[in-house]
């Protein structure tokens, strides 16, 4: 019997927590089970007693960090409590099969300057229900991972952009709301096997949803207005999907196939209205176009 209850509380009676702790005894297998999820505490939390790390409020990554080490070999989970995370450096994801996981837009991560987190040629990752801002160079910045889920993040940054992917396969960006960064919302580089979908963007400096050297991949159903440059920009990118998107008030096109290196694209049911250079702009080869409205 792995767990013994020394008391049991008369009905209707929940008691505290000290309560539950003092009447239960730990005994056998579970004494030793690994935890495979650790909780970081902002210095503005409101609860910081149930935290495994507690931040100061200055170089916050040195306790994020150090969670993310003290993971299993084989991963786990960090979560992030309410409150803002203010870094010296970036947090940085060292193993595979990891899930940073805050508590909605009210937890803040921010950065003056370069990269709030990073991750190289890492597997199975997961980001989501957290806020990034500051004047970082850019929020979520990956190289050459594979099968990662960024869904539910807020994210405005002063200066760079908020997501940027390079290298990778087979990813999901869903659900995200990014407003007025200083460059580009979502920056994607030679991957392929891809999804963005669902996304809201608005108010970049530069364009909203920017590929290049993408194979193999979908953007659907995302609402992108109020940019600088494209709605949805494709250089060098090859069988893609762009549907079901609303691509409006941006300075330049709502949909731009921006050269002939891109091959047989899809753009198909979307809307692009009141762009300043135009709704749809096809310099590619082999495009085929259908059910827009313009």
């Amino acid at each position: 019997m792995p767990i013994t209850h020394l008391a049991v509380k008369s009905a209707g009676d929940i008691g505290t927590a000290e309560e539950w702790n003092a009447d239960h005894v730990v005994t056998g297998e579970l004494l030793n089970r690994t935890v495979y999820t650790l909780v970081v505490a902002a210095s503005d939390s409101k609860d910081t007693d149930r935290a495994d790390y507690v931040c100061d409020g200055t170089d916050d990554e040195v306790q994020i960090n150090q969670a993310i080490t003290d993971l299993p070999a084989n991963g786990g989970c960090v979560v992030l409590l309410e409150g803002t995370y203010t870094l010296g450096a970036a947090i940085t994801i060292s193993k595979n099969n990891v899930s940073l996981i805050g508590q909605g837009r009210s937890t803040n991560i921010t950065r003056p300057s370069n990269n709030i987190i990073e991750a190289t040629s890492k597997t199975d990752l997961l980001f989501s229900q957290f806020r990034i801002t500051g004047n970082a160079l850019q929020g979520l910045y990956l190289d050459g991972c594979s099968r990662v889920l960024i869904e539910k993040l807020w994210g405005g940054l002063g200066v760079g952009g908020t997501i940027r992917v390079l290298n990778n396969s087979s990813a999901i960006i869903v659900s995200n709301s990014i407003f007025t960064s200083g460059s580009l919302a979502i920056d994607w580089v030679n991957s392929s096997l891809s999804v963005v979908s669902h996304c809201y963007i608005n108010n970049q400096t530069s364009h909203g949803i920017y590929l290049i050297g993408m194979t193999d991949s979908v953007v659907i159903g995302c609402i992108v207005t109020n940019c600088g440059g494209d709605g949805v920009y494709l250089s060098a990118s090859d069988t893609n999907i762009i549907s079901s998107c609303r691509c409006r008030n941006n300075t330049g096109w709502g949909v731009n196939i921006f050269n002939a290196t891109c091959d047989q694209n899809l753009v198909h049911g979307n809307i692009l209205v009141n762009n300043t250079a135009g709704s749809l702009q096809d310099n590619g080869t082999g495009t085929v176009t259908a059910d827009n409205i313009t």
